[in-house]
């Protein structure tokens, strides 16, 4: 729990050198949330339920917007299978949103409110910075690396 702390103020710590302007109140969000190493655990095993399913909808949402940039490079594109493509990849992308939001809802069982919006905030910081090119390497043991996958993995 200690080590996760850590790792967390040292992402926090270099996004804010960077010049993120939330710095207190990323700081606050990072002790209010408090994570035990159960919880840790049990937002691990929320992640994995559906992360196969996430990963699988998301390739099939790629495949298909590669077809409908086939299609359209036609002289005469078929607007019937256009149409066919573009409501099958909005079924992929209905199948990622829901499986998200009842990630969501889950952790935010899981955690109670403030501490799930303190996670929210907490994931968005991590991905803003990384993102930026902010983040530096955190050495340890697994555990850190466990966690900032975790991070990254929790996209909302």
């Amino acid at each position: 729990m200690k080590r996760f702390l850590c790792v967390v103020a040292v992402l926090l710590f270099s996004a804010m050198a960077a010049g993120a302007q939330d710095g207190p109140a990323i700081r606050r969000e990072v002790k209010e949330l408090a994570l035990q190493q159960a919880e840790i655990e049990a937002i691990e095993k929320l992640v994995e339920r559906d992360s196969l399913e996430l990963q699988k909808a998301a390739g099939e949402i790629k495949i298909l917007q590669a077809r409908l940039e086939r299609l359209l490079l036609e002289k005469a594109p078929p607007t019937e299978e256009i149409q066919k493509l573009v409501r099958a990849s909005l079924e992929f992308e209905y199948t990622i949103r829901m499986a998200r939001i009842e990630r969501s809802i889950a952790l935010r069982r899981l955690l109670g409110d403030r501490r799930w919006a303190s996670l929210e905030k907490l994931v968005r910081a991590y991905a803003q910075a990384k993102r930026a090119g902010r983040l530096k390497d955190v050495e340890g043991s697994e555990a850190p690396a466990k966690l900032l996958g975790l991070l990254d993995r929790l996209d909302w």
